[in-house]
């Protein structure tokens, strides 16, 4: 028996109904009516009648099949469906009223339901696509089961195909539109008014870290970095009130990275207008704020150097009349006691008028003397007053390239600006340590050239100055370059020699970048532009082939978010695979999960929280005693040191880095042509 629409009828038995009625009531042996036989001739009259209204009536198509696939009834309904009459989709085989997948998987679900087996027979569904008569497909939900005869024996199918096309329709629809949210580069979050999570979409995840399952266990304040909690809840307190926010959040990513968001909210309401869910568009501008930060820097220093000047010349109007009047007193004056103290007045007037010019320097640069200069001549003229003049327990180290192409610069000032830089370091280490300055050539490529205000590609001219000295916190970094701030004891320092560091490289065209951590020291790298005119031959870059990988797995582990994008876009773009970790705890657990073999190479950063970068190297050896490890790093400290030698390293990248020197140091490394020294003294 099956029901359909709520009436159970036998399909065989209205099969079989005309036989039945044909057959004479009345009985021949006894000449009287047959009351039980005419009673059911009339119910089969009844539920054959009924069973022809249903289904000639009924939208949804209605058919019986033999059990070889072959149609033995199809309710009119199927004109409306398919556009053929019953008397021609009767003709049809399950091959020609479906599409070839469609007919695959309906005679292999027939199969399925004629199988034998101890459950009770079952009814099975498919979404299927059948052929209509002028050439369409439409969806359709088949539903069907086994009609049995009187032994129990399987007899035939009976079917009922319902027009699906809408809802199909629907859910293309829907689907398109959850694509389109998936492809959207900000990450779209929908949680409902108990902040339960109901949509996470593919830049959610790939920014933050976490998989849908992983984030739907949370909730949304769980994301928000502990500082800016009392900013999200005021910001949920407008959106109940206003029904949307926008504010500028610092979330946690997965790896613990803080990142900053411009997030807006909206609500959502149902059909009946009631609050349903609150939408979340965040936009990551942590790159943003970056450049903002050295723009504002900049923009600082410039609003200073104004300032400065008019300060310097106001002081200049008021120490021109003492100065002179202390030169006329002096000669007036024949006391030999007077004499002392404008002596005295007069020392301090210069001493103040010298401070004056280092102020005028800063906000207005001096009178230039511009010509090409060798970087080497002037690290030569310091080195010579370094050793006559510093403590023997600074340890001093030189190095200056081989080659190295010559700046448009004025010598003087290039002179000072080296030595005050000497000076800052000397003081940084009261109790001795190691000075460093180096001078190297290096190719900018557009990838460093990204990450560095007013950078732009070409060939460069670096001159460090590293110490070992106490470092600078990372809260004051950003100030240590304006006038007349300083960290030494009051009477020990102007504040100026930094700030005139910054004057002296603007003028010449070049850029800084400052490296330090408290405890263990700072470098400070200054960029020149080189000029054409150079000592030596240099390779022009075009021909120096590029390092190219042949599918090997690298390993990235810098806390720094912009040198992971960048270095794992140079390395796949040479043909090597990346992998990425923020911290060293991620890059341990990432290798650990690896498969044995896999990661062919590390590349770590030495200076990262929770985890820095010789206890990762340690952990790592525990997992792999011959994984080849390459140390970045923005201090020559840590690759100088002995702890780093001791770890047993295969090559070492100090920051900043061009493209083409990581492909060239990977490619050594993976080759074993890299053999790095014992001392880079």
């Amino acid at each position: 028996m099956i029901g359909i629409g709520g009436l159970s009828v036998s399909v065989i038995q209205l099969e079989n109904s005309k036989t039945i009625l044909e057959d004479d009531s009345v009985d021949a042996q006894t000449g009287f009516v047959d009351t039980t036989r005419q009673q059911s001739k009339k119910n089969l009259q009844e539920s054959e009648a009924l069973f022809r209204l249903l289904t000639e009536n009924i939208r949804d198509v209605i058919w019986t099949m033999d059990l070889d696939g072959h149609f033995s009834y199809v309710s009119p309904s199927v004109f409306q469906l398919r556009g053929f009459t019953a008397e021609e989709a009767m003709e049809q085989s399950v091959q020609d009223a479906f599409t070839s997948d469609s007919a695959v998987r309906m005679l292999a679900g027939i199969q399925v339901l004629l199988a034998p087996t101890d459950e009770e027979d079952i009814q099975t569904t498919w979404e299927l696509q059948q052929i209509c008569k002028d050439g369409r497909t439409v969806w359709t939900e088949v539903s069907a089961n086994i009609l049995r005869d009187p032994q129990g024996s399987p007899a035939a199918l009976l079917g009922v195909s319902r027009d699906i096309s809408g809802r199909k329709a629907a859910e293309d629809k829907i689907a398109e539109q959850a694509h389109l949210l998936d492809v959207a580069l900000d990450p779209i979050i929908l949680r409902d008014m108990e902040n339960n999570l109901i949509y996470w979409n593919s830049a959610a995840e790939k920014l933050y870290g976490w998989t849908w399952d992983e984030a739907r266990a949370l909730k949304s304040h769980q994301f928000i970095s502990k500082e800016d909690l009392p900013k999200y809840e005021r910001g949920m307190k407008e959106f109940l009130e206003k029904g949307e926010c926008r504010l500028e959040l610092q979330h946690l990513a997965k790896n613990g990275r803080k990142l900053i968001t411009l997030s807006r909210w909206s609500l959502v309401r149902n059909r009946d207008g009631n609050p349903y869910a609150r939408l979340v568009i965040d936009r990551d501008i942590t790159e943003q704020r970056y450049f903002e930060v050295q723009l504002r820097r900049s923009q600082r220093m410039e609003s200073l150097g104004t300032l400065a000047g008019g300060i310097a010349h106001d002081l200049n109007n008021v120490l021109s009349p003492i100065l002179m009047s202390i030169q006329i007193l002096n000669l007036k004056i024949t006391d030999p006691n007077l004499k002392k103290l404008i002596s005295s007045l007069e020392a301090s007037t210069k001493r103040g008028s010298d401070v004056i010019k280092q102020v005028s320097l800063f906000a207005r640069g001096t009178e230039k003397n511009f010509a090409p200069q060798q970087m080497r001549y002037i690290v030569m003229e310091i080195e010579s007053i370094i050793k006559a003049s510093f403590s023997k327990n600074i340890q001093l180290r030189i190095g200056v390239s081989k080659d190295l192409s010559m700046i448009f610069g004025d010598a003087a000032q290039l002179q000072q600006m080296l030595m005050n830089l000497c000076l800052n370091a000397r003081d940084a280490m009261p109790d001795g340590g190691r000075l460093t300055v180096t001078a190297e050539g290096m190719t900018m490529d557009e990838s460093f050239a990204r990450m560095v205000l007013g950078a732009h590609p070409g060939q460069y001219v670096v001159l460090t100055v590293a110490d070992t000295g106490t470092g600078i916190p990372m809260e004051i970094q950003e100030k240590v370059f304006e006038p007349f701030f300083s960290t030494k004891d009051k009477g020990k320092g102007s504040g100026l020699g930094l700030s005139m560091v910054y004057t002296i490289a603007k003028s010449h065209n070049a850029f800084i970048k400052l490296y330090s951590e408290v405890g263990k020291g700072t470098e400070i790298k200054i960029f020149f532009p080189a000029t054409q005119q150079s000592e030596g031959t240099i390779v022009p870059r075009e021909d120096v082939p590029p390092a190219m990988g042949n599918g090997e797995q690298i390993l990235i582990v810098d806390d720094e978010l912009s040198v992971l994008q960048v270095s794992k876009e140079i390395l796949e773009a040479v043909g090597y695979r990346v992998l990425t970790a923020a911290d060293g705890a991620e890059a341990t657990a990432l290798f650990a999960s690896a498969e044995k073999g896999s990661i062919d190479l590390v590349i770590t950063d030495m200076n990262m929280p929770l985890m820095d970068g010789s206890s990762t190297i340690r952990a790592l050896r525990r997992l792999d005693p011959n994984l080849r490890i390459v140390v970045s790093s923005g201090l020559l400290t840590d690759v100088n040191s002995a702890g780093v030698a001791g770890l047993e390293i295969q090559g070492y990248l100090n920051k900043p880095y061009t493209a083409d020197q990581m492909t060239l140091m990977v490619s050594k490394v993976l080759k074993n042509e890299f053999r790095p020294e014992k001392s880079r003294s």
